[in-house]
């Protein structure tokens, strides 16, 4: 009975599978009507009045026409849109592309690196997750990654990360909880601006250039998913690194441990980590880590989030650049937005980062 048990759960597999990649596949034919009716009074001409673009909107929406090539409706679509849009809008739209083309490089410069979130990791992990997708960009911190995170714990902080020396335990439950906040307000900032440049603007990239079973109105997504993969390979990458807070290998003479006495270890090594987790480093104890020489995997992993990062760099720009019907006041008004969110996730990470160093120097 074992063997059509497994039959029908790979049947079961590959059929979610198929029914995902069929929807994929599909046309979208949502996108446009979206934006036609965000506050665009140039796309609502040119979609209501019938020397617009009525017959063009009407094959779009229309799923049950395929596209030939690439997609071919919404670019045909795209076309006619052009066409009827007066040339200081277009002026206006080529002020936007330069605007939003500028962000990538922006965000590598004040976003957290992959050492900074890496290096927090190593007791905060998921708290290092949420600051690093608050920010999207990929920087690996260059000579960060590279060198010995050991001894820039060494070092002191200028500055006590305590408030006022206060060590009352309400202190660190607010500051847990507002560093949880700006976190999640900054992934929940990226998400939403990502939403906003797919339906309430038009992507040309993304149209353009056609990928197979890949949808244009995903491509702005995957394009902020990539971040948190990054960070997820740095910290992985850091755990194999660092071996922190060593505990003595068990002896050999030792008795067996009974499965009563297992649930309760995991149960104290699980309230371990979540106290870890929800404790701000400064009132944490102290990191116990040894760098360990990394191998050839490791160094190989290096190198490809290196590459990986001006890949994410050159993509972000292609992207954000061609974005079409978006007025520039709302485009500046994007890019505060997300450098704001960098900027709070990276000033998070570096408190965090200086309390690791107080308590591992003190």
């Amino acid at each position: 009975m074992a063997y059509p048990k497994s039959r029908l759960a790979i049947s079961c597999i590959a059929i979610v599978a198929l029914a995902h990649y069929a929807q994929a596949s599909s046309r979208v034919n949502n996108q446009f009507g979206n934006v036609a009716s965000y506050q665009n009074e140039v796309l609502k001409w040119a979609f209501v009045y019938e020397n617009g673009c009525k017959k063009q909107y009407d094959v779009y929406r229309d799923a049950r026409i395929p596209d030939q090539i690439g997609h071919e409706k919404a670019f045909l679509l795209l076309d006619c849109l052009l066409d009827k849009t007066p040339e200081g809008y277009k002026a206006d739209m080529a002020s936007t592309g330069i605007v939003l083309g500028l962000l990538p490089a922006l965000l590598t410069r004040v976003g957290p690196t992959l050492a900074e979130t890496s290096l927090l990791a190593l007791r905060r992990p998921v708290l290092a997750f949420l600051l690093g997708l608050g920010s999207p960009s990929i920087n690996t911190g260059f000579g960060e990654l590279y060198g010995n995170p050991i001894q820039a714990l060494a070092t002191r902080p200028r500055v006590n990360p305590r408030p006022w020396g206060c060590a009352h335990p309400l202190a660190k439950v607010a500051i847990s909880l507002g560093e949880y906040l700006v976190a999640a307000a900054a992934v929940s900032n990226v998400l939403y601006t990502a939403y906003r440049l797919t339906y309430s603007a038009i992507c040309w990239s993304a149209i353009a250039l056609y990928i197979t079973g890949v949808p244009e109105t995903s491509i702005v997504f995957i394009w902020a998913a990539l971040v948190p993969t990054s960070h997820a390979l740095g910290c992985l990458w850091r755990r194999y690194r660092v071996v922190h807070n060593m505990a003595p290998p068990p002896s050999s003479h030792s008795p067996p441990i009974e499965s009563a006495q297992k649930g309760v270890f995991c149960s104290a090594v699980l309230w371990r980590y979540l106290s870890e987790e929800a404790t701000p480093s400064v009132y944490g104890k102290p990191l116990r880590a040894m760098q360990r020489s990394p191998g050839y995997v490791l160094v190989l992993i290096e190198h490809a989030l290196s590459l990986f990062s001006l890949v994410h760099v050159i993509m972000g720009t292609v992207i954000l650049s061609t974005v079409l019907f978006l007025e520039l006041s709302v485009a500046v008004q994007i890019v505060a937005q997300i450098l704001c969110g960098s900027i709070c996730s990276r000033l998070v990470l570096q408190y965090e980062l200086n309390g690791t160093r107080h308590v591992y120097s003190a």
